[in-house]
Parts: structure tokens; sequence; C-alpha cells
């Protein structure tokens, strides 16, 4: 009965070998990084009806409830007057795909090399953004 139990536990490990993201990373710890990334619009002016431009921004998903929000980890990634939010995505989603593949870095504390990835998990945002971000034509179409 235990040769059973370990033959099976043995297809286990070898279905984990055959992992693309195990290969890539050839024996590296692997780290998959969920990023938390939204928009929103904003304005120069007091009114919110002159000068209006996009931000978008993101922070890693995994910090603590308390951290999440503090500007500190909040990393900008782009503004535009002209280019509206799903321009913006278009190129965030581009730098975001690049990382599918994993990218190599340097461990300080385990002084070896790491691999990550980055993935966003949700987009937050807005009534009035998710709308624009959906295509929606809003209750005044």
């Amino acid at each position: 009965m235990t040769y059973a139990i370990q033959k099976e536990q043995d297809r286990e490990l070898l279905k984990l070998e055959d992992n693309k993201l195990r290969k890539q990373a050839a024996g590296r710890p692997l780290y998959s990084i969920p990023i938390r990334l939204w928009s929103d619009d904003v304005s120069g002016n007091k009114s919110k009806q002159w000068n209006k431009h996009y931000n978008w921004c993101m922070s890693l998903t995994g910090l603590p409830m308390k951290l999440l929000n503090q500007e500190y980890f909040i990393q900008f990634n782009s503004t535009s007057p002209h280019a509206v939010p799903l321009e913006q995505a278009e190129a965030i989603k581009k730098m975001l795909r690049e990382s599918e593949e994993g990218i190599i870095a340097w461990d300080c504390e385990t002084q070896s090399e790491v691999m990550f990835r980055a993935y966003i998990l949700h987009l937050p945002a807005d009534n009035p953004m998710q709308a624009e971000l959906a295509s929606h034509i809003g209750m005044h179409g």
C-alpha cells in the first residue's frame, strides 16, 4: 500500500518539474508579485473642469493594509492630459507582459539571484473611471 502512495507522490513531483516557470527560474527562487493598479482623473485647477489629466499608479498588493495607501509605497506610472486611460493602460500592460517571462534580480539578504514576475491582481477605481475603462456609455448615453 505504501508503495502505491509513494508512486503517486512521485508523479505529483514530476508535474511540478514540468512547470514552465520552474524551468525558466533554473533553480533560482521564483516570486510572483501581485500588483494593485489604478487610474483616476485629476485636475490642476480647483474647478476640475480645466486641465484635466489621467494618472496611473500601482502598489504591491501583498503589503499590510496599514502600509498599502501610504505615499511611500505607491509607485507613480504615468500621467497625460492627452492620452485617455486605456491608451496609458496599453503601455503599462506591455511593460508588465515583459515580466511574465521572469526578471532576474539580486537578493541582498540571501546573497543570491532570484527571479520574479509581476501581475495585475485588481484594478480598483471610482464609478466614473470604471465606466470609462469598461468603455461604458454611462447614464447620459
